[in-house]
C-alpha cells in the first residue's frame, strides 16, 4: 500500500501514549523513552507502506518500539553495561502483558459506560470528560454537594461491578 500520510498521522496519535508508556516500562527512563520514541517513530513512518491496512497498528508499533528500545539498549552498551538481555525481554514482556491487561479494562469501561442511564452517563461525563468540579455539578443538576457525592459513588461502584464482571467472563 502506498503511504497515506494523514492515516499514518491518525493510527500514530490515537497509539502514542500507549507506545510511549510502554517505552518507559521497559527503559526504566522517560527522557531515555522519549529519545527511543523519536527515533520509533521514524521506523514506523519509513515503514508504514509495510503496516497492513485494518491489523492492529499498536501490535505493531509496540513491537517496533521493542525493536528499537533493544537497538538503542545495545548501543548504549558498548559504554556501560545497563541492562541484560534477558533482564530487557522479561520487562518487555511484563510490558506488553500490562498494556494489553489495560486494553481490556479500557474496552470493559467503554462497554459499562454505555449501559449506564442517560442520567447517571451525564454525571460521569460532566465529572471527567468536561473536568467539573462536585460544585459546579452540584449547581449544574440542582443537588446538593453531597448528592453530587454519593451519586458519583454510586455509579463509579455500578462500573467497576459491570467492568469486573466483563473481565471475568473473559477470563
Amino acid at each position: 500500500m502506498g503511504i497515506d500520510p494523514s492515516e499514518f498521522v491518525k493510527l500514530f496519535i490515537r497509539h502514542e501514549r500507549r507506545i510511549l508508556a510502554y517505552l518507559v516500562t521497559v527503559l526504566g527512563s522517560a527522557s531515555e523513552a522519549e529519545d527511543v520514541m523519536q527515533q520509533t517513530c521514524v521506523v514506523l513512518w519509513t515503514k508504514f507502506d509495510e503496516f497492513e491496512a485494518g491489523s492492529d497498528f499498536a501490535a505493531w508499533a509496540i513491537r517496533t518500539a521493542y525493536l528499537t528500545a533493544r537497538n538503542h539498549l545495545r548501543a548504549k552498551s558498548r559504554s556501560r553495561v545497563r541492562f541484560s538481555q534477558a533482564m530487557f525481554e522479561a520487562a518487555a514482556e511484563r510490558a506488553a502483558t500490562r498494556h494489553a491487561e489495560a486494553d481490556a479494562v479500557h474496552d470493559a469501561l467503554g462497554a459499562c459506560l454505555e449501559k449506564l442511564p442517560a442520567e447517571d452517563r451525564e454525571i460521569i461525563r460532566h465529572r471527567y470528560e468536561l473536568d467539573a468540579s462536585v460544585q459546579a455539578m452540584a449547581g449544574q443538576f440542582n443537588k446538593s454537594v453531597h448528592a453530587v457525592y454519593r451519586a458519583l459513588a454510586r455509579v463509579h461502584g455500578a462500573l467497576l461491578r459491570c467492568v469486573n464482571t466483563r473481565l471475568a467472563a473473559e477470563e
